[in-house]
């Protein structure tokens, strides 16, 4: 698998860095995730990675993962489905 690119859509999940600082490491991977939703390289419908998946590919922890994948339910942007996944909302659906 190295060298290997795991991708959903146009997002290189590998590219997420931590940021020394105060932001928390999830608030940081949802604002990832938001920005990659905004330039459109996940779009409407798109299926996020299951959240270990998404911990291995970025090296943190699945708690990390779930608590992002919370933060953009509450903004809005994802929609989460248990045991379906979690999807990119579609605009103008409730």
């Amino acid at each position: 698998m190295a060298g290997e690119t795991v991708s959903c859509m146009a997002v290189r999940w590998e590219d997420f860095q931590e940021r020394p600082g105060a932001t928390p490491v999830y608030v940081q991977l949802a604002d990832f995730i938001a920005a990659a939703i905004e330039r459109g390289d996940l779009g409407a419908g798109s299926k996020l990675p299951a959240e270990r998946d998404l911990a291995d590919l970025i090296g943190h922890s699945p708690e990390t993962v779930a608590k992002a994948r919370r933060l953009l339910v509450e903004r809005g942007l994802v929609e989460s489905h248990v045991g379906r996944g979690s999807y990119v909302t579609v605009p103008g659906e409730p």
